[in-house]
């Protein structure tokens, strides 16, 4: 391999990482999200 080819899979590797990290943290927003409006609804749905 030459050099530019190892720069190449190590940005795709970093992509990858990066992409991951992303689609992790929309995972977490949404469930916090979620563990937010579950009582608020429960709450509101045992209120009515």
């Amino acid at each position: 391999m030459n050099q530019n080819q190892v720069s190449d899979v190590d940005k795709a590797i970093k992509n990858k990482i990066a992409l991951k990290q992303k689609v992790l943290k929309r995972l977490i927003h949404f469930s916090l999200f979620f563990s937010l409006i579950n009582p608020l609804t429960i709450v509101t749905l045992i209120q009515q």
